[in-house]
């Protein structure tokens, strides 16, 4: 007798009797349970790839999500101001990459970004610090996306403590608000909606 290929039971000394024999039951049960998993699991991922697969095809998105978030630390290289103080701009910078994800999430293209309505810059930001922008279309018409942004602060660094020192926030200071508008011509919207 070895030992299982499927489980790490290895064989017990020999026992003798009823007790030998429950304990190779025990083991040929566990296997044929694992068995049955593994292939479950196998056609369940089967299936649904299937359905994500037939889905695209249609020309439908995999995944209908009106939120997109990204959070990214800003480095020495953004910092444009004395004491590593970082642009806004960068914060703009952050909701055109939200807002290139919503367009692709929502139509399957970029679009083209036209306007901001209104920006807000609440909190200043530094080199060192994590922000995480995110993103929400709230209006669609035939072929302009209406989205609000919020930049949010969500580690800084703590260069009093140490030089790798850093802290998360308990709660994230809001940076940045904005909102604006943006474009995807009929002719490139992928998805029927």
């Amino acid at each position: 007798m070895g030992s299982c290929r499927k489980c790490l039971y290895t064989p017990v000394p020999s026992l003798g009797g009823i007790a030998q024999r429950n304990i190779t039951v025990m083991r040929e049960m566990h296997c044929a349970l694992l068995s049955m998993v593994c292939i479950l699991n196998s056609a369940f991922l089967f299936f649904y790839k299937a359905y994500l697969n037939l889905n695209y095809l249609k020309g439908e998105p995999i995944m209908s999500q009106e939120k997109a978030l990204i959070r990214v630390r800003m480095g020495s290289g953004d910092a444009h101001y004395g004491g590593n103080l970082v642009d806004g701009a960068k914060m703009l910078h952050l909701f055109g990459d939200v807002a290139t994800e919503l367009l692709i999430r929502h139509d399957g293209d970029e679009g083209l970004f036209v306007a901001y309505d209104s920006v807000e810059f609440l909190a200043p930001v530094y080199a060192g610090e994590y922000i995480e922008a995110e993103g929400e279309i709230v209006s669609v018409g035939n072929s302009s996306r209406k989205m609000v942004f919020e930049a949010r602060k969500v580690i800084r660094p703590l260069p009093d403590i140490g030089v790798s020192a850093a802290e998360v926030l308990e709660e994230p200071i809001v940076v940045c608000k904005a909102s604006g508008t943006c474009v995807v011509p009929k002719a490139q919207q992928r998805y029927n909606r």
